[in-house]
């Protein structure tokens, strides 16, 4: 048997190499159910090849190698949510409690009443981080990358880690400099930010934030005269504040409504009428569900993100044809500065005020290069296959960029009218006028760190 199996490896050995198979390369047409050769304007991942020597460094040279791999900007999205205590939990601390006092003399009693830990009160709500890869890997490396993520990001606090319907109890790591925290101002928003500020070794706090929705003003005011000079001192310390418009797929086509391809496109129907040319081509339908060409940016589930000053791309359809939803963005800016104006709050130094801008993809579901192309290639199918049938012209598809816009605020014009007042929701710039400013600006490129 042995002497079988021996002449079977030798033979195996002798024979020639084999044909290599033929391998189709999936090179499809946008209307293809795989993926694509799409060109993302998304940065490669860096490799993943093995350094050996690595740890014959010095350890200051580790040190800041680990550093560079976290030094990175982020956009995190946090909810401050209202503490629910159960009747169990309420009554296990109050047992505690009373051990606690059992077991101490009345002198040690005393002293603990005094003392500066007794006087924090607890906090009535909860820190939710609302993201799926908020913590770095470093964090799981090693001791030694562990050791420096944990220097690195200098303000820690407890959280709950919620993506779906999965949550579990954690640590929110925040590095003021480079995090943007998106997160609603509320009742609880004050106390959050001054914790971060009072957290921070160097006493910087958060100085990067992005609204998701108007400010609630009324809740603001029934706040006492020490609460709202915590709200002032944390809104002077801001240097860059974004006002966030995610475009959200509906979940089904709903009814025409008056969007800005809609204004745009009864503008074009009514130009072509008065013409009276039956050789005409008739002007495409107004869009009634979210349905773009993939020249916007998509978001992802992907925190990080490197920033390009401008958007470098020939923009298409979405850019003649922006399609938003009727939630005007201006209108959290103007509910931002009423919220100044009623504080008073009055910055000695500039603070850039941006529109965030970007499609939402199925969730935020996106986290790989092949996730998105996935998604780019099933979106140019779709529309695609529209065109075709509404007879909407469409040339070269641009290159897909996965992440958000940041277009200045000044693009929008002044929020304040002659008299200096600030003006109203009736009286900033809505529709086809709207679109025409955005199209003037060139926006700033945020792209997500796909892994």
């Amino acid at each position: 048997m042995g002497r079988k199996n021996a002449a079977r490896r030798k033979a195996a050995q002798d024979e020639p190499t084999s044909a290599p198979k033929n391998v189709t390369k999936k090179d499809l047409t946008p209307s293809g159910s795989t993926h694509t050769n799409i060109d993302l304007m998304n940065p490669e991942p860096r490799g993943v090849a093995q350094f050996p020597k690595f740890g014959e460094f010095p350890y200051d040279i580790r040190t800041l190698i680990w550093e560079q791999v976290l030094l990175s900007q982020r956009l995190i999205r946090i909810s401050l949510e209202k503490k629910e205590v159960s009747a169990r939990n309420r009554n296990q601390r109050n047992k505690a409690t009373k051990a606690k006092v059992r077991g101490k003399g009345k002198k040690q009693l005393r002293e603990d009443e005094g003392s500066p830990q007794d006087d924090i009160p607890e906090k009535p709500y909860c820190v939710v981080v609302e993201e799926r890869y908020a913590m770095s890997k470093l964090f799981h490396v090693c001791t030694e990358s562990r050791d420096t993520a944990n220097r690195f990001y200098r303000v820690k606090i407890p959280c709950i880690y919620r993506w779906g319907n999965k949550t579990q109890e954690g640590t929110f790591y925040f590095r003021p400099d480079l995090d943007n925290i998106q997160v609603g101002i509320s009742e609880y928003f004050p106390d959050f930010a001054f914790n971060l500020y009072q957290l921070d070794p160097r006493y910087v706090g958060l100085v990067n934030l992005t609204l998701p929705f108007q400010p609630n003003i009324q809740k603001l005011m029934d706040m006492d005269n020490a609460e709202r000079d915590i709200l002032r001192g944390v809104l002077l310390r801001l240097e860059n504040v974004s006002f966030a418009h995610m475009q959200e797929k509906t979940r089904a086509p709903p009814p025409p409504r008056r969007t800005l391809a809609y204004v745009h496109s009864m503008a074009l129907a009514a130009a072509a009428a008065a013409n009276n040319g039956s050789d005409e081509p008739q002007p495409p339908k107004p869009r009634t569900a979210w349905e773009p060409d993939c020249t916007g940016p998509m978001s992802t589930c992907i925190p990080s993100f490197d920033k390009l000053s401008r958007d470098p791309r020939k923009l298409g359809n979405d850019h003649t044809r922006p399609y938003f939803s009727f939630k005007n963005p201006i209108h959290i800016a103007l509910s931002w500065f009423r919220l100044l104006e009623i504080l008073p709050t009055v910055h000695e130094h500039k603070v850039n005020y941006r529109f965030m801008m970007s499609y939402e993809t199925s969730g935020r579901n996106i986290a790989t290069r092949e996730q998105a192309t996935s998604w780019v290639q099933s979106q140019r199918k779709n529309f695609k296959s529209r065109a075709l049938s509404e007879g909407i012209e469409h040339g070269e598809w641009v290159q897909p960029a996965m992440g958000f816009w940041l277009h200045p605020m000044e693009c929008v014009g002044s929020l304040v009218n002659d008299d200096g007042n600030l003006k109203t929701a009736k009286d900033v710039l809505e529709g086809l006028q709207l679109k025409e400013a955005l199209e003037k600006c060139v926006p700033e490129l945020c792209l997500s760190r796909l892994v």
